[in-house]
Parts: C-alpha cells; sequence; structure tokens
C-alpha cells in the first residue's frame, strides 16, 4: 500500500511525493530485478526503461486493480523484452574469446592448416564458388554481403556452405573431395 499512498499524494500534485514514489519505486524494482539477473548494467538499464515508461504514462492513466500492481506489470514486460534479447543474442553470436588468448592462427596445428589450404585448394579446382563461400564466411562476412557479392538468395547460401563443409569434412577425413 505504500507504494499506492504515494502514487496518490503524487497526483495531488507534490513534487516531493513524486521524487520519493520514484525513488521507493526504483529501490524495489532494483531487488526485484537484482534477483533475476546478474550484470549490474542490465539491471540499471531495466529499472530506469521501466521508470521512464512509468513518468511518461503514470498520470493519464486509470488502474483496475492499483498503480503498484500497473507498475510491475510494465516491469515485467520489460523483463520479458529483455530475456528475449539476451535469447537471441546468445542463440545468434558466438561467444567471443578474451584478447589473451589470441587468434585462431596462432593455436592452429601446423599439419591441420596445411590440410585445411590443401582441402580448399582441391575444392576451389572443382566448386569455386563453394571455395570461395567458404573464404568469405571465414572473413566474417554477413549472410547479407555473401548473398548480394555471389547473386544467390539465403537458402542457396545455406545449402551451398552446407555441401561445402561436408566437402572440407570429407576431404580433412579421407584427402578426397568426392
Amino acid at each position: 500500500m505504500y507504494i499506492n499512498e504515494l502514487y496518490l499524494a503524487a497526483l495531488e500534485g507534490g513534487k516531493k511525493a513524486e521524487g520519493e514514489l520514484f525513488e521507493a519505486l526504483c529501490a524495489s524494482f532494483r531487488m526485484f530485478v537484482r534477483r533475476r539477473i546478474a550484470s549490474e548494467v542490465s539491471v540499471e538499464e531495466i529499472v530506469q526503461e521501466t521508470l521512464t515508461i512509468i513518468a511518461e504514462k503514470y498520470q493519464a492513466m486509470t488502474f483496475e486493480r492499483s498503480f503498484a500492481a500497473w507498475a510491475y506489470g510494465v516491469l515485467e514486460n520489460i523483463l520479458k523484452r529483455h530475456y528475449r534479447a539476451e535469447h537471441r543474442r546468445r542463440s545468434t553470436f558466438v561467444a567471443e574469446q578474451p584478447e589473451t588468448e589470441g587468434r585462431l592462427g596462432d593455436q592452429v596445428d601446423p599439419d591441420l592448416k596445411m590440410r585445411l589450404l590443401d582441402c580448399l585448394q582441391k575444392v576451389s579446382r572443382t566448386r569455386l564458388r563453394h571455395a570461395r563461400l567458404l573464404t568469405l564466411h571465414f572473413q566474417g562476412y554477413s549472410v547479407k554481403e555473401i548473398c548480394s557479392r555471389l547473386s544467390i538468395t539465403q537458402t542457396n547460401l545455406y545449402t551451398m556452405l552446407s555441401r561445402a563443409r561436408a566437402m572440407m569434412h570429407r576431404c580433412l577425413e579421407t584427402g578426397e573431395i568426392e
């Protein structure tokens, strides 16, 4: 009830009550979000975004249950959006290696590196587009950039990439492409 009482006082026009309302919400939201998210930066971003939305809308709203219930509903929606974004980010991007580990070329076995180059040359002799696709993908070009450069669709790109990887895998195991 404390937050609802502060809300009523803030509606009456008291700047002090409005400040107390947002201080109470901020403290309450921080505790709530910290139990769910480990990153302090993310906690602050979520709390600030929630408070911004509440500040923009609370005076014009009428509430079915209570102001506090609505405010926590806003927070829940922001949290859900954060979880979805985190899930997308994790499934989309490969985790970066710490800078202390060095580059991939420093860690690769020289024999494996020679076999990879030999296999890439064999692929380029039989399927030049597959070799070019592998090279562009390895260099870090995005799917859209590769499709644009090779004038192919995304579906075609994934099909060709799968076949090129299979050829490289077969070459590394047997020394032959087909």
